[in-house]
């Protein structure tokens, strides 16, 4: 059977079409096969960087401290830039109170606590020095006395029952002048008067007027 040009012309088609679509399915079922091939999972630098980054489920109002663990410890360390374990020990406790001047914290607080700036120093009161109060030195009984204040004023002594002097209250008329005799000592009272022994009567005297020749 002779086959004309023409047809000749149509088988090739035919051939060229069948050869293409041939070629297109198989390069179809290559490219579905380098996708099968394409690991599911993200590297572990980008899963670590994925985990570092998210915060998703934390309990930011979880007061973490010593021996805490856990999500919440990690996103705190990552705040304070140190090594991310999940376990709140030594190295992140001196971190956060380096860092926020506290021994607890939670990543709510942690964000809102302003960052001290070193301890805070309360000044020490220095004690006030009390006044030394020497005791004053009571002339020695009999000892002369003489007016050291020209202005004082004798006063009255009446003996009670149990031998000793009380003060009358009434004053003893007079001038007196610097230099003269007060009499002599007896004894002294608690208010700094003193029993004094004059012209053989006994009178009271502020001890301050007076001193021993």
């Amino acid at each position: 059977m002779k086959v004309s040009n023409e047809n000749k012309v149509l088988i090739g088609v035919g051939v060229f079409a069948v050869a293409g679509l041939g070629f297109l399915y198989w390069k179809k079922k290559q490219n579905e096969k380098q996708v099968e091939e394409i690991p599911s999972y993200l590297p572990e630098v980008a899963q670590s960087a994925t985990n570092k980054s998210t915060s998703t489920g934390l309990d930011r109002n979880k007061l973490l401290s010593k021996g805490t663990k856990g999500a919440e410890v990690m996103e705190l360390q990552n705040l304070l830039n140190i090594k991310v374990d999940g376990d709140f020990g030594n190295i992140t406790l001196t971190a956060l109170q380096k860092a926020k001047g506290v021994s607890q914290i939670s990543l709510n607080q942690f964000q809102t606590i302003n960052t001290i700036l070193g301890p805070i120093v309360k000044p020490v009161a220095k004690p006030v020095a009390k006044a030394v109060v020497k005791p004053v030195a009571l002339p020695k009984v009999g000892a002369k006395l003489m007016i050291s204040v020209p202005t004082t004023t004798l006063y009255n002594s009446k003996k009670i029952a149990n031998g000793s002097y009380t003060n009358t209250g009434e004053a003893v008329l007079g001038k007196f002048s610097y230099g003269e005799s007060a009499g002599t000592f007896k004894s002294a009272t608690s208010n700094g008067s003193y029993l004094v022994q004059k012209d053989g009567y006994y009178y009271f005297i502020n001890g301050k007027h007076v001193k021993p020749y």
